[in-house]
């Protein structure tokens, strides 16, 4: 299976040009280029007329993603023009239904774009087990709207991000049991780096590939937390070594540093170090090009 670094999900808003003229520089691993929430719906058509001239753009590999305004017909515009620009993959918001994933797959070419999914209400909170596994090879990641999804469970605004760990267990449950991954959502304040980077310690102990965010000054901070650390890769490695010298002598578990392994951990290990090796990759590619600065004149 690939492995594709998705630490750093940037929405880029599709109907600013400076931003959008920016983003190839930076370094976050994904561009989610947003038509919906971000852009009015006076600006929606221009923003759509643009988006193959975008998607040209020299991403150096990283994903280019767009975000549909809907998953009804009226979305049909914007998909046409996001397959015609070879965008990587579309991202639906607010879905609450396998019919909605459908008929959106249906509407792709094959090949084509892989599919993305919002999970942001709590409709599709209770429905993420069915929606996870909705178009097999087709879905590739689950992304948290917690935004949409506090206001919609009426939680104070003072409320920590603790009130949506039953749901974000949930979904993440939901992806894993899919084999897809799963991106935590937005932190909302850009400029508020403490806050950042509790949120995104908190997303790692529980299992996101990821961060989506709404700033540049917050690729940073996302693509660190993210990324394996040196005692998660040194004991990783110390793992397959071990499991390699289990295996040798028939056996199906033993010890590793004192802990338990078997099968699973060494799978796990052989991921995160792969994702290692994925990011390495990328950062040789990007050199100095790409950075985690604003978006020059937005």
């Amino acid at each position: 299976m690939l492995t594709r670094p998705r630490r750093s999900a940037l929405y880029v808003p599709a109907d600013r040009p400076s931003a959008l003229a920016k983003a190839p520089s930076l370094a976050a691993d994904v561009f989610i280029l947003d038509l919906e929430d971000a852009i009015s719906e006076a600006a929606r058509a221009g923003a759509v007329a643009r988006l193959g001239h975008v998607l040209k753009e020299d991403f150096q590999g990283r994903e280019r993603v767009v975000r549909l305004s809907g998953t009804s017909a009226a979305a049909l515009p914007e998909l046409h023009e996001a397959v015609a620009g070879g965008a990587d993959a579309l991202l639906l918001p607010k879905v609450e239904s396998v019919e909605q994933i459908e008929f959106i797959a249906r509407k792709l070419p094959r090949p084509g774009p892989g599919l993305w999914i919002m999970v942001e209400t709590p409709g599709g909170v209770l429905e993420a087990p069915r929606l996870a596994c909705a178009a097999p090879g087709l879905l590739q990641v689950m992304v948290m709207g917690t935004a949409d999804l506090g206001a919609a469970l009426r939680l104070p605004a003072e409320s920590g991000g603790e009130a949506l760990l039953p749901a974000l267990g949930q979904c993440l449950l939901a992806a894993r049991a899919a084999g897809i991954d799963i991106l935590d959502g937005v932190y909302p304040q850009p400029r508020d780096q403490p806050g950042l980077e509790r949120d995104c310690r908190c997303g790692k102990q529980l299992g996101f590939d990821g961060k989506t965010l709404i700033h540049p000054a917050q690729i940073e901070v996302a693509n660190r937390h993210f990324r394996p650390s040196p005692e998660e890769l040194a004991q990783d490695r110390q793992i397959l070594e071990d499991w390699q010298r289990l295996q040798e002598q028939g056996k199906a578990v033993g010890l590793s540093g004192g802990r338990l392994v078997e099968a699973l951990h060494a799978r796990e290990a052989g991921r995160r170090l792969a994702l290692e090796e994925a990011i390495r990759q990328r950062e040789r590619s990007l050199g100095s090009a790409a950075s985690g600065s604003s978006f020059t004149g937005s």
